[in-house]
């Protein structure tokens, strides 16, 4: 009789002091830092009628990824332009990037070649994306069999995920006249010139 209640003791005192440690590894976290920009693949944000540009949309992290994916329903749709979705079924990777002076985990999530048909500006539209990043959590083991026989890891480290969701900005480029061409720039390309 003693030696059930002994048995039940320990087996509840387990469940208390254990259990937590092991419960659910999913939870928001606010001192998380994650954005997304949409970059221009030109020196300056001017581009020429006919002429392409490739937007790359990039998710920067504080904490390494998890799972990355678009919301958005449907294609990319520009007013007198012409969108290409470049390699959809890409296999995300990320990597450690310089952003504004700190150090990110980053992932280029989506690349369009855009075409524009006339002069003006376009707008690429902002993109959703549903993120869940991985947190390492480091703390001391609640087991009490770790302290009395002295194993040699007295800490468990566990990976928290933590959902968010990220926002690319709008982005606004300008589209110029095509500049007119000399006659150098004919003789450059072979053509026979009067």
């Amino acid at each position: 009789m003693v030696r059930n209640k002994f048995l039940l003791a320990f087996v509840s005192l387990w469940c208390v002091v254990v259990c937590p440690v092991v419960g659910n590894n999913e939870a928001e976290d606010d001192d998380v830092t994650l954005f997304a920009v949409a970059t221009p693949m030109t020196g300056d944000k001017d581009v020429a009628v006919g002429d392409s540009v490739i937007i790359s949309l990039t998710i920067y992290s504080s904490l390494s990824f998890g799972m990355v994916e678009n919301t958005d329903s449907g294609e990319v749709v520009i007013k007198n332009s012409s969108v290409i979705p470049l390699d959809k079924h890409r296999r995300l990777s990320q990597n450690m990037a310089v952003y504004e002076g700190k150090k990110y985990y980053a992932v280029v999530v989506e690349q369009f070649m855009v075409m524009p048909d006339q002069t003006g500006s376009i707008v690429f539209p902002s993109r959703n994306y549903d993120v869940k990043l991985l947190k390492r959590i480091r703390t001391r083991s609640r087991d009490p069999f770790e302290e009395i026989f002295g194993f040699e890891t007295p800490y468990a480290t566990r990976t928290q995920k933590i959902s968010k969701k990220c926002t690319s900005p709008r982005l606004k480029i300008k589209v110029g006249a095509r500049r007119p061409q000399t006659i150098d720039d004919l003789r450059a390309r072979g053509a026979e010139v009067m």
